[in-house]
């Protein structure tokens, strides 16, 4: 580890753990943490169902009963999530400042002829993130957020790396709800990394007839090391780019060279 610090150690789990913990199922998230979601309602999320110690009760009933803040969840706005936007730690960083007054359906859903691919750029936090790509034939694991309004403009916030779209004519179709054929979702500005002339899938995501190859988050960022600094240190090649933003910057304008842009006909930035 580069210098060895505790500090460098939870810097370097962040970076190489993403996509984080993506429960393998509907779930809901609140202050209070992590409800099991057992019905959808994508007409207001007020109307989903948790599971609460043997119950089921309406999201709306849960949060009554809490004096919670439902401004806006009963015209709720659908966001595709995939990466951390679909785990638990990186929603809870995300929405932070709401979660403690507010709550959030996260929808499990499969979404066909896409798959869930690797961004040309590092993150912030040291990561090399995702992003969607094209890919006919194939069936990928996505979640669909039931958001207010409010939620998801703080959502937006986050992501400077991302277009915020509009993709339509998709075959979505949520675990527990309807099948959608239009959904918001963000796509990269810098385009799906490639290795070897290829995109790389998100090994940590459940793909079904997956035309590109897999990698862990791990194994792509001593890929990347390997372009850009390669005979790095790789605990030190992921700390420099946590701690030297113009360096991870320049970094990824050179892994931006060789990046394969959003091959998808049907969409537009919203």
């Amino acid at each position: 580890m580069g210098d060895g610090s505790a500090g460098s150690g939870s810097l370097l789990e962040r970076a190489t753990t993403y996509p984080y913990d993506i429960p393998g199922s509907c779930y809901a998230l609140a202050c209070a943490g992590v409800l099991p979601l057992v019905g959808i309602d994508v007409s207001s999320a007020l109307g989903c169902e948790v599971l609460e110690d043997g119950r089921v009760r309406t999201l709306r009933e849960w949060a009554t009963s809490r004096d919670m803040n439902v401004d806006g969840l009963d015209v709720p706005e659908l966001l595709l999530a995939y990466g951390s936007n679909a785990s638990v730690s990186g929603l809870s960083r995300k929405l932070a400042d709401c979660l403690q007054t507010s709550l959030v359906p996260v929808a499990k859903a499969t979404l066909s002829d896409f798959d869930v691919v690797y961004s040309a750029h590092l993150t912030s936090y040291g990561a090399v993130p995702a992003t969607l790509q094209h890919s006919p034939g194939s069936v990928t694991t996505a979640y669909v957020l039931v958001t207010s309004p409010a939620q998801c403009g703080l959502l937006r916030r986050t992501e400077p790396n991302y277009h915020f779209a509009e993709l339509t004519e998709v075959d979505m179709r949520l675990e527990l709800g309807p099948r959608l054929s239009t959904i918001s979702a963000v796509i990269s500005r810098h385009g799906a990394l490639t290795l070897n002339g290829t995109e790389v899938g998100l090994a940590a995501v459940e793909t079904h007839n997956r035309r590109f190859p897999a990698a862990s988050q791990h194994e792509v960022l001593g890929a990347v090391r390997d372009i850009v600094a390669p005979g790095a240190d790789f605990d030190h090649f992921v700390l420099e780019n946590v701690r030297n933003p113009e360096l991870a910057r320049r970094r990824s304008e050179e892994l931006k060279r060789t990046a394969r842009p959003f091959a998808y006909e049907s969409w537009r930035v919203a």
